[in-house]
């Protein structure tokens, strides 16, 4: 089967008519904003219509205030909008709640699929949302290690 990359500002017309079916949708990621988590042009996440409230470490497809799309972790839930950071980045955004389009159910690496609600998974969330104030120097080296392999 022969692979397309296709804009995803191509795609969110198509995304949004499966996901209001209650249907999935699954994609590429592209970027590194997600690492460690999730690998540019590596990693194969699930979506699906946000139909519960959404929470704290769930990962979210949302469209930024400059009309570029994202997929980032909420990190907190305000009344009207979710505090959103990608896991290697420091900026945090602020996203009204209307924005966001679909969360992740789950993603596959190296052809292992992980379900966002595994405990392993969410037991790593956990640690690497505590290392926040570290991150910097741990992507630093993270990549690092990479690189060498």
């Amino acid at each position: 089967m022969e692979k397309v990359q296709v804009s995803i500002n191509e795609l969110i017309p198509l995304i949004k008519e499966k996901l209001e079916s209650n249907g999935t949708v699954t994609l590429t990621i592209t970027g590194n904003s997600m690492n460690p988590f999730f690998f540019d042009k590596k990693t194969i996440v699930t979506l699906k219509k946000p139909n519960i409230k959404l929470k704290r470490k769930d990962i979210v497809l949302y469209q930024c205030p400059n009309g570029v799309w994202a997929l980032h972790r909420i990190l907190r839930v305000k009344e009207n909008y979710y505090v959103i950071c990608g896991d290697a980045l420091r900026i945090l955004e602020y996203i009204p709640k209307n924005k966001v389009v679909a969360m992740v159910v789950s993603y596959r690496n190296n052809n292992k699929e992980i379900k966002v609600d595994n405990f392993l998974y969410n037991l790593k969330v956990n640690i690497w949302l505590l290392l926040r104030p570290f991150r910097k120097y741990l992507i630093y080296v993270i990549r690092r290690i990479r690189r060498k392999n």
